[in-house]
């Protein structure tokens, strides 16, 4: 399966757990999603357990799920946050 990471939906997704998620030990926390960053906020990771996406800087990702239906399930988890679906 061809992964193509749309940053701008997942930054999206990322604010809205920063603005409206419960903070805990640095990280924000909403529909089963965790968001974390460093320091200076140039890296950015996002997961819920089975998956995770990390990104980068100049918009370079690395994406890590055990199999299909678990990406599904993570886009579907981002999807609820924003109330609408990947461009």
């Amino acid at each position: 399966m061809k992964n193509e990471v749309d940053i701008q939906w997942v930054l999206q997704v990322v604010n809205k757990i920063h603005a409206s998620g419960t903070s805990h030990a640095g990280d924000f926390r909403l529909n089963g999603l965790i968001v974390s960053s460093d320091a200076d906020g140039y890296n950015v990771s996002i997961e819920d357990g089975r998956c995770s996406l990390h990104l980068g800087f100049q918009n370079t990702y690395d994406l890590h799920y055990p199999d299909d239906s678990a990406l599904q399930s993570f886009w579907a988890k981002m999807e609820q946050v924003l109330g609408k679906g990947r461009r």
